[in-house]
This record gives structure tokens, C-alpha cells and sequence, in this order.
């Protein structure tokens, strides 16, 4: 994706495979919990969570300026 190989095919433990499975493991907890706690109780899972995002986030960042600064680029 984004022309670039996080590697979660080739690896098992690709930091971007488990960022992801945790981030859908944390929202499917977060889809059935009667409660928004993750506003107000900082827990090491939402704390997880975030640092999953933001590693997942970054990448796509990276991705989308490097594509931006070199828009007709055929390297991934």
C-alpha cells in the first residue's frame, strides 16, 4: 500500500502488522464497552493503542510526503 512494504507478509512480527492488529483488537473492545473510558482512564491499553496509531499514522505521513515532493516518482 502507498507504495510502500511494511512487510507483514514476509515477517511475522513487522512492527506495522502488530500495530494494526492491535489497533482493530483495541477498537472492537472499544465498539462493545458501554462506556467512553478511554476519555477520562489512561490505561496502558489506550496507551498502547495510541503509540500503535501513531506508528501507523506516521508511516502513511511519510508516505504521503514523500509522494508530494515527488509527484511523477516511480521508487516506492
Amino acid at each position: 500500500a502507498f507504495g510502500f512494504d511494511f512487510q507483514c507478509l514476509e515477517h511475522a512480527e513487522s512492527p506495522y502488522r502488530e500495530a494494526f492488529e492491535g489497533c482493530m483488537a483495541h477498537l472492537m473492545h472499544r465498539l462493545v464497552s458501554p462506556l467512553p473510558y478511554w476519555r477520562w482512564l489512561r490505561t496502558s491499553g489506550v496507551r498502547t493503542y495510541e503509540d500503535h496509531l501513531r506508528l501507523l499514522q506516521n508511516a502513511v505521513r511519510q508516505r504521503l510526503a514523500h509522494y508530494r515532493a515527488h509527484p511523477h516518482s516511480d521508487d516506492s
